[in-house]
């Protein structure tokens, strides 16, 4: 074989090479293309469900400023939900409701995951004094780019927070 065989020989095996690669590497270009631009960025989920777990530890859960006296009788006429006690907000109040909860939400991190940090207030029906202050931390989304439903992570626990609810009341035994 002469060098001119031998040349044009590996410029065809070089041109088959990247026949090959080109797709290949054109389709990995195009993937980080695509979520760079979505703003996905790897471990940003695990990050933020950190920091609501941080913020949850900080001020998070239940905190009774004062306990409601309440009969019995009262107490097993009031709404539950999962088996415990329920404060419904101030619009869903029905008649045997002694205590309503108004929330606020104040975002912390708009957009990528969000997050968010939601208090409810609960108060008294007759008095509008509040009894007690419930906070919760919340993280949405921050997925790889897909047409699912985005993930999410939040806390304190809701079964937590309603078997605390329950203990704002103090129920008095009938005479």
């Amino acid at each position: 074989m002469n060098a001119t065989q031998l040349f044009n020989s590996a410029q065809l095996s070089l041109a088959a090479y990247a026949s090959l690669i080109c797709p290949l590497l054109l389709s990995v270009a195009f993937t980080l293309v695509l979520t760079g631009c979505a703003g996905y960025v790897p471990g940003r989920q695990a990050y933020w469900d950190g920091r609501v777990s941080d913020l949850c530890e900080k001020d998070g859960g239940v905190l009774i400023l004062s306990k409601v006296k309440i009969s019995r009788k009262k107490f097993e006429e009031l709404g539950r939900v999962g088996g415990y006690v329920s404060v419904p907000p101030r619009n869903l109040m029905r008649d045997e409701d002694v205590l309503y909860t108004e929330r606020s939400e104040t975002v912390v991190r708009a957009w990528n995951p969000r997050v968010i940090r939601v208090e409810q207030t609960v108060r008294r029906r007759d008095s509008h004094r509040v009894v007690a202050r419930i906070v919760r931390y919340s993280r949405v989304g921050g997925d790889i780019p897909s047409p699912a439903h985005p993930s999410s992570f939040s806390c304190p626990d809701d079964l937590q927070i309603a078997a605390d609810i329950e203990t704002l009341y103090a129920v008095e035994e009938a005479k």
